[in-house]
């Protein structure tokens, strides 16, 4: 996992520096790159750490739902965005989908 976020982060960069971005200076990369040790740090570690004991179809699904907890999040909050359908409606695309991908795993009693 590493691996793959070091490479596509390079690639990112490199992009970025070929169209002449603007970068950040020392305090503003200081929260970015504390932001993305929060984010991949801990949400993808223990993705990886719990996939030791839970089958990879059940941590699919696990973070599938991840968006519903953002938004209801956020709806819930004082001034913040209320639910709109089309967005709803999206999820629920996307979370059957991943049902539909691990379905026949977990049916069978393999996943």
């Amino acid at each position: 996992m590493c691996l793959r976020y070091l490479i596509s982060g390079a690639l990112l960069l490199a992009g970025a520096w070929i169209r002449g971005a603007r970068f950040p200076n020392f305090g503003e990369a200081w929260r970015i790159a504390l932001s993305g040790v929060v984010t991949i740090g801990c949400g993808t570690g223990s993705l990886a750490f719990a996939e030791q004991w839970i089958p990879s179809g059940l941590a699919a699904l696990i973070v599938s739902a991840q968006p519903f907890w953002m938004i209801g999040t956020e709806a819930l909050m004082p001034g913040g965005e209320a639910l709109h359908k089309p967005a709803l409606r999206g999820m629920l695309v996307g979370l059957a989908g991943v049902v539909f991908l691990i379905a026949p795993a977990a049916l069978s009693g393999s996943g």
